[in-house]
């Protein structure tokens, strides 16, 4: 027999207690057993028996997507202050990436998303990544900064996406099981970033045993960790790394990225068969002007306002990571 499933719409309002200040376990057991409020706007969907490990499924896909998908973008990001040194060439690589992500995170998310749907701006959106891991074949000015354009462009779908994809399907998990919708969604979230930050751990132990066969000559290491100074770095790429090593190690991470859209492309489900195509908040409404406005009105709420400094520290640390600690001479 089919489950009927109630879900809230995008516009709700939140009115139960953050499990993140409960007093005691018993409390938040009965946290996340308390379903939603059902005086709030509601839709009806049925399901299948079994919709709840098929959900869970997506779930568990999607971090594995990310996962490869950043193997190799994380890894290669933190090695362009190392690999393509001549005339700052990785670091303005970097920076262009970040600079095209704050443009497209005002206007292209809420448009991609209603034209395309959920899932294909995933599969679109990881593609563009494949093209800046194909322009690390042949580094130059003209192939790496293009593409680290697309990149930036790409990046505030994809996680837009991401996002979109694993709160509504949250809402319909809560509501087959019967728990709160916010436990649920903080559980997916969880999921996610449990596989997603091991992206870290795999692409640096990729990029360490394809380099670790370099020759790397006579080492001084009275220059190395905290004696290192950015500006003794003789310009040219470093010179360690080897032809078949750059394309070996390019070559992984192009397949690696173009594996991640496949997987999302082929065995994630669409969310259409979660109602996406219902979703009436207010937010799938907006243009690329609207959501500007939007954001910039929501920068006027003093919570939003206490996150800018650590949201500030958060850019500066990653990209000390990605260019200064990571760079060698």
């Amino acid at each position: 027999m089919a489950k009927k499933v109630d879900f809230e719409s995008d516009d709700r309002k939140f009115s139960f207690e953050n499990p993140a200040f409960v007093r005691n376990a018993e409390d938040f057991c009965n946290i996340e057993k308390r379903p939603d409020n059902s005086e709030l706007k509601s839709l009806t969907r049925t399901y299948d028996p079994g919709e709840e490990r098929r959900i869970l499924r997506n779930i568990i896909i999607i971090s594995i997507a990310f996962t490869l998908q950043f193997t190799a973008f994380n890894s290669m990001s933190t090695l362009q202050s190392s690999v393509n040194q001549d005339d700052g060439l990785g670091n303005y690589a970097n920076a262009t990436i970040y600079g095209a992500l704050v443009l497209s995170c005002f206007f292209l998310p809420t448009f991609l998303i209603s034209k395309f749907t959920v899932k294909w701006t995933l599969v679109f959106s990881v593609f563009g990544y494949s093209i800046y891991m194909g322009a690390q074949f042949y580094p130059t000015y003209a192939s790496l900064l293009p593409t680290a354009i697309i990149v930036g462009l790409c990046a505030a779908p994809l996680w837009s996406a991401k996002c979109t994809y694993l709160t509504h399907v949250g809402h319909q998990y809560s509501g087959i099981l019967g728990n709160n919708s916010e436990v649920v969604i903080t559980r997916f979230f969880g999921i996610f970033f449990l596989a997603f930050q091991s992206s870290h751990i795999w692409g640096n132990l990729i990029a360490s045993f394809v380099l670790a066969g370099e020759d790397t000559g006579e080492k001084n290491i009275t220059v190395c960790g905290a004696n290192f100074c950015p500006s003794d770095v003789k310009s040219g790429n470093i010179r360690d790394v080897t032809p078949t090593s750059r394309y070996t190690l390019c070559a992984i991470y192009l397949i690696s990225s173009i594996a991640a859209a496949a997987v999302v492309a082929f065995f994630v489900d669409p969310l259409t068969r979660y109602g996406e195509r219902e979703r009436t908040g207010d937010a799938s409404k907006l243009s690329g002007s609207g959501l500007f406005l939007a954001t910039a009105n929501q920068m006027t709420k003093p919570y939003q306002l206490l996150l800018i400094p650590i949201t500030i520290w958060s850019g500066v640390e990653q990209g000390f990571f990605a260019s200064d600690f990571t760079q060698v001479n």
